[in-house]
């Protein structure tokens, strides 16, 4: 079972690949925790939004945009998860 401190270490690796993305294309990543939730976020770029929520009982995250939604397993390594859900806020626009 994924545990809080997976889905607090995903949240680093988050700022990190949009610092990384930001010094590679100067596009810039707003993390945008939930005041009601902190197992909620929200990542945006440009006119794309990207919704996560951490779901310990499925091990994973749940990522929805404004067209599809679906799950990126937290036990995978951090850094492999935060990469795969930077690129799916790159790709829609």
């Amino acid at each position: 079972m994924a545990t809080d401190s997976q889905w607090q270490a995903l949240k680093v690796e988050l700022r990190k690949e949009a610092r990384s993305l930001f010094y590679a294309m100067g596009d810039v990543v707003l993390i945008e925790p939930n005041k009601e939730s902190d197992s909620e976020l929200t990542l945006r770029r440009r006119a794309a939004a990207l919704k996560l929520r951490f779901v310990p009982e499925r091990d994973a995250v749940r990522w929805e945009t404004d067209t599809e939604y679906g799950f990126e397993r937290i036990s995978e390594p951090i850094t492999r998860v935060a990469i795969t859900l930077v690129k799916r806020l790159v790709s829609q626009g």
